[in-house]
């Protein structure tokens, strides 16, 4: 049941469902091979970090770093039009004209067009080029700014709030998932079955970056309803502490138990991120399974794009006894090292 990688789920992931996100990866990759040869290597994954980072700089008004950001971004796929229509906007802000004119010519010849389309591009370029052309206090904001997601709230943004609906059909129910908290015996199988699952989550920073503290509080829950097999409907219950110290140049800091937002600036390259959580589980309306878990990492930031961490966790289960012939709870503890 740990968040990310591998919470219990009463809501049934075989059959046709179960391929759909390869499929779609597949599909996906088919389109981006397919737009264009190119004439050397792209690496599409780095183009849309950088791309996705820059944008949220220029929003913010970071605009040093939002040039950097699109600069690797159009090194990433020198094909794409709109990497290009954004510097060149940045290059505006900056008060760097005539870079920002290269930028947009370039934009106008890219071969992937960019998303604002050539009228947007050709306007913004003849305001450019214009006599008295703006200093670096513009404020330019390019095509889709506007609905571009926050990655981050404010440093005021002490709530936060999410809900998921998901509708589901399984069109092969005899191939039971491995992650059944334990076997089904006798079930009488339908040729198929529909479900709905229903996610919440609620969370409070009651403060951030403060003296190089950040503590958030976060409860959530999820329920899923099954037309036939309503043996394995789920309900779930989380509550989640994180503190931490230090910052990060993402806005947070991540650990066994799920993010934190953090300052961005202003700590050193050492950071330490505590967590503790408790769960419970019901599953066909019974309980059956008490979860607490504890986690420390320690993080060190190498240079300004990588940084390694150390996960050390410790997790204890208890099972409804009527289950302990299935399954046996008690303690366990993992250590974990990653670079980032």
């Amino acid at each position: 049941m740990a968040s990310k990688a591998g919470s219990p789920r009463g809501s049934r992931r075989s059959g046709s469902r179960s391929l759909w996100p390869l499929a779609l990866l597949l599909a996906l990759a088919g389109c981006a091979s397919g737009r264009g040869a190119a004439s050397q290597p792209v690496s599409t994954a780095g183009y849309g970090t950088a791309f996705a980072h820059g944008a949220l700089a220029f929003q913010e008004g970071r605009d040093d770093e939002a040039a950097i950001l699109f600069e690797e971004a159009i090194r990433q796929d020198p094909r794409e039009g709109t990497a290009r229509h954004w510097l060149g906007l940045t290059y505006l802000r900056l008060g760097r004209r005539d870079e920002a004119i290269a930028q947009l010519e370039a934009s106008l010849r890219a071969e992937r067009p960019p998303e604002a389309g050539r009228k947007r591009v050709q306007e913004d370029l003849r305001l450019a080029r214009a006599d008295s052309p703006p200093g670096p206090g513009l404020i330019v904001t390019p095509e889709g700014a506007a609905e571009l997601p926050p990655l981050t709230g404010g440093a005021d943004a002490r709530w936060e709030g999410r809900i998921g609906i998901e509708a589901l059909r399984d069109s092969n129910p005899a191939l039971m998932p491995g992650d059944l908290p334990f076997p089904i015996f006798g079930l009488d199988e339908p040729a198929s079955d529909t479900a709905a699952e229903l996610d919440l989550r609620l969370g409070y920073q009651p403060f951030q970056g403060r003296r190089g503290w950040s503590l958030d509080l976060d409860v959530s829950g999820s329920h899923s309803i099954h037309q036939d097999l309503d043996e394995l409907d789920l309900s779930l219950a989380r509550g989640t502490v994180s503190l931490a110290w230090g910052s990060d140049r993402s806005g947070f800091l991540g650990g066994p138990l799920g993010l934190l937002r953090v300052p961005r600036t202003g700590g050193g390259r050492f950071t330490v991120l505590l967590q503790g959580s408790g769960a419970r589980a019901w599953l066909g309306g019974d309980s059956y399974l008490d979860l607490a878990e504890g986690s420390v990492s320690f993080g060190f930031r190498e240079t300004a794009w990588t940084a390694t961490r150390i996960d050390v966790e410790v997790r204890d289960r208890s099972f409804e006894p009527a289950l302990t012939d299935f399954f046996h709870g008690g303690r366990e503890a993992s250590l974990g090292l990653s670079q980032s």
